[in-house]
């Protein structure tokens, strides 16, 4: 028998849930589980609730932002200046207290890294291999 992907399988809930009326939707997840279960595909649950999340954002034309900060005072005012970018944003924020100071952001496969860890690792880099 071959084993389906968690993208598979979150494709399958999400084509599940849209085809009943919203008083069903527990009906379905417990189905789902039990369907997960018995195909012993429970470990894949983290992925498929990944691609949900993925398949939701693109369904409600949402970007995902993922933040890495020293603490998570900044997450208010970076959602402001995201949604003056973006017209509809979703924060994931990571507090790091070895970031040191600044922010990693990632935004789909782009990465800008502004921390000051990374600056320093750079700097003793550059300073030792000189």
């Amino acid at each position: 028998m071959k084993r389906l992907s968690a993208k598979t399988y979150a494709q399958l809930y999400q084509v599940s849930v849209a085809a009943v009326k919203p008083g069903q939707h527990q009906q379905v997840a417990q189905k789902f589980l039990q369907l997960l279960r018995r195909h012993r595909a429970l470990k894949l649950m983290p992925r498929i609730l990944t691609h949900l999340q993925q398949l939701d954002d693109v369904a409600q034309k949402r970007i995902r932002v993922a933040v890495t900060a020293t603490n998570a005072t900044v997450a208010d005012s970076l959602t402001q200046q995201l949604q003056t970018i973006f017209p509809s944003v979703a924060l994931d924020l990571t507090v790091d207290p070895t970031l040191r100071g600044g922010l990693v952001l990632r935004v789909g496969d782009d990465e800008i890294d502004g921390s000051l860890r990374t600056r320093l690792r750079r700097l003793h880099h550059h300073l030792t291999n000189a």
